[in-house]
């Protein structure tokens, strides 16, 4: 009875921003479009699941959500309006509990939350599965934040991760770093153990090996065709001075090949013309620190004159800075714990793909709350 009173306060807010949620994903056919591109593609392939027939790669377990959200209408226009008004309210909701699983105050929570519900990063991203990943990464963090033992709490990490892969295949250096650090605090917990207890605690991390090869949920094809169209965008951004719609750049084949002498193969451009392709970086960087904006509430983020981009760059380099002292603070004081690295391994995926391809607004937020967790 005392525990549910000591978190009465935190249901009153839960409700409250379902209902604010609610609210807003009300009205949200009005504002959104549907997509008629990557959207469009995770909609049908999850309409007609088929995990035998290469349905695993590039985002299975989002198809596999499609699937479950067609049970409730057969509508494809209506699906995607019911997958849009979920994924508008979920991740605030789930931003807020695990805040308060971190303990941060009640308060800051509520107002992390409802600015992530109100900002462009999370009413006008496209495709919803960026916004599907970060729902699951909020949810497996709660679990893994009150898992006590280090070797266990690795596990819980590397399953999460594992869960990732069949959402964002960027997520195999996470799953990669996670599974050599579990396997090497296995090792080292284990010396002078029977070999049995070693094989039982290492047997969950050979059965997702196996799964993976079977089900390799990573295509390259499909990194290499949007890298070519993302190099693409930047430059004739660059030499335009305008913003460019993917759909609009009818040749990006023939700037990779006046760049970087190959039609559209990431590794090949990197080996031929490394210069170009670390500008290419650099300038993704620059925009993230721009994209601060999104993380701002949709009605101001719109008016592009409300907020100078000099304050939103000054801003995003404080928090940067912020971050990367809390960081240090922290394993200056020795209370840099396995929890601060799983967030971290987590973290650089999102990071890597926004400076190789392009910034990604509702992965930009992500950031700008990072200082706040790791000053606790």
């Amino acid at each position: 009875m005392f525990s549910q009173r000591k978190h009465f306060p935190d249901y009153i807010i839960f409700i409250l921003l379902l209902i604010i949620g609610i609210k807003l994903s009300y009205h949200s056919g009005n504002i959104t479009d549907i997509d008629p591109f990557d959207e469009s593609i995770y909609l049908y392939r999850g309409t007609v699941l088929n995990p035998f027939i290469k349905h695993h790669l590039d985002g299975f377990l989002y198809y596999f959500w499609y699937k479950i959200l067609s049970l409730f209408t057969t509508d494809n226009f209506e699906l995607f309006f019911l997958n849009n008004s979920i994924l508008l309210v979920l991740p605030g909701l789930l931003l807020f509990s695990f805040l308060r699983v971190m303990r941060v105050n009640i308060f800051p929570a509520f107002i992390a939350a409802l600015l992530f519900m109100f900002s462009s990063a999370n009413i006008f991203v496209i495709p919803l599965i960026t916004k599907f990943a970060i729902s699951v990464i909020l949810f497996g963090f709660m679990f893994i934040y009150k898992i006590q033992k280090p070797c266990e709490k690795l596990l819980g990490a590397v399953l999460l991760a594992f869960i990732l892969l069949y959402i964002r295949p960027e997520f195999i250096l996470t799953l990669s770093v996670l599974s050599v650090l579990f396997i090497l605090y296995v090792l080292r917990q284990s010396k002078g153990n029977p070999k049995l207890r070693l094989s039982l605690k290492i047997f969950p991390l050979v059965l997702m090996i196996i799964i993976i090869i079977f089900f390799n949920p990573v295509s390259r094809h499909r990194a290499n065709i949007s890298f070519m169209q993302h190099y693409s965008r930047d430059i004739l951004e660059r030499e335009t001075g305008a913003i460019q719609n993917l759909d609009q750049i009818t040749r990006p084949d023939e700037i990779m090949r006046r760049d970087f002498s190959t039609d559209y193969s990431m590794s090949k451009a990197f080996i031929n013309n490394p210069p170009l392709f670390l500008e290419h970086m650099g300038y993704n960087f620059y925009r993230t620190l721009e994209h601060i904006e999104d993380a701002l509430p949709y009605f101001l983020s719109e008016k592009r004159d409300t907020v100078p981009k000099e304050m939103l760059f000054v801003i995003s380099i404080l928090l940067l800075i912020l971050t990367c002292y809390f960081i240090l603070a922290r394993i200056k004081k020795k209370k840099f714990g396995v929890f601060d690295l799983i967030f971290i391994l987590f973290s650089l995926p999102p990071f890597i793909s926004v400076l190789i391809f392009y910034p990604r607004s509702l992965y930009d937020f992500h950031y700008s709350i990072s200082a706040d967790l790791f000053k606790l």
